[in-house]
């Protein structure tokens, strides 16, 4: 069991795994899931080879994601079942806290 699971409880997921994880729905290499990112995010969030690959081993460790294949010397990686799971689970947790947010907004 890895840091995001102690006890039985998801711990928040880091912005950085969280749109690693939404970019590995379809298997992806390091620096192709780096610039779908950037993508993504608009270029708000740009992550360094250390933060990325940092991540991509905790993920590995915490079985959310796995390595799919190897091509010309690039580990493409996806997400596992386990990984969608933490991850639908922390979409959940933020819209909850957007709603706490919208709640105490109107008070």
């Amino acid at each position: 069991m890895g840091q995001y699971m102690r006890n039985d409880k998801q711990q928040p997921l880091t912005e950085a795994m969280y749109h690693i994880l939404l970019s590995v729905f379809e298997p992806l290499h390091g620096y192709r899931m780096k610039k779908s990112i950037e993508t993504i995010t608009n270029c708000r969030l740009i992550l360094s080879s250390g933060t990325l690959y940092g991540a991509l081993i905790n993920l590995l460790n915490n079985e959310l994601i796995s390595k799919h294949s190897i091509s010309e010397g690039k580990i493409e990686y996806v997400i596992t079942k386990k990984g969608q799971k933490v991850f639908v689970e922390e979409i959940r947790r933020l819209k909850l806290l957007i709603q706490d947010t919208e709640i105490m907004k109107a008070l």
